[in-house]
């Protein structure tokens, strides 16, 4: 904090020269400011975190990931890319917290993403598609304790998660051979 009355407010640069060893290390580091000793502010700060953690993982690597691809797939002009979503891109996904609506809108966005590149791609004979699977029998949602409590204080959401169809989870292999079909000479 940067109140008069705080043990550190002697010390000046002292978050950047720490953020400058972490990113010289490389990893990243956020500066966010706020006043630790007020929960309230605390809160919003990892709150914040998380969301654009997610943000950063899940939208801006698939968009840095197609970027250094589609070169590639320009030249030759042939091709195809698949990525990865989410039924949950699909919809009305929160409960109120950073790591959840950073997933969903990130999610949707990767959705949106890949329509805009099916346009633009097309005219060079290259196909991308998004597969959006739904609960897949992995540990990120079979024994993930974290995603567990969240179901148990908002069951909406695990309501959200069920299936039209009397399927519970679908297979890790159910997302592989959709994969496959997308990038294969049948597609």
């Amino acid at each position: 904090p940067d109140r008069a009355d705080s043990p550190s407010a002697g010390h000046r640069g002292g978050s950047q020269e720490t953020a400058t060893g972490i990113e010289a290390l490389g990893r990243r580091a956020l500066l966010q400011k706020g006043d630790v000793p007020s929960s309230a502010d605390l809160g919003a700060l990892f709150e914040e975190a998380i969301f654009r953690l997610s943000l950063d993982v899940l939208l801006v690597g698939v968009w840095n990931t197609i970027q250094m691809a589609v070169p590639h797939l320009i030249e030759p002009e042939e091709g195809a890319f698949v990525v990865t979503a989410s039924t949950t891109a699909l919809m009305d996904f929160s409960d109120g917290t950073g790591g959840t609506d950073g997933y969903a809108a990130s999610k949707a966005s990767v959705v949106s993403l890949v329509k805009s590149y099916a346009v633009h791609l097309g005219p060079h004979n290259v196909r991308i598609n998004a597969v959006v699977p739904t609960g897949v029998d992995t540990p990120m949602v079979v024994g993930n304790e974290a995603m567990a409590k969240v179901h148990a204080g908002h069951p909406e959401l695990r309501q959200a998660m069920n299936n039209v169809m009397p399927v519970r989870l679908v297979q890790p292999s159910d997302v592989s051979d959709a994969v496959l079909f997308l990038v294969s000479d049948k597609a």
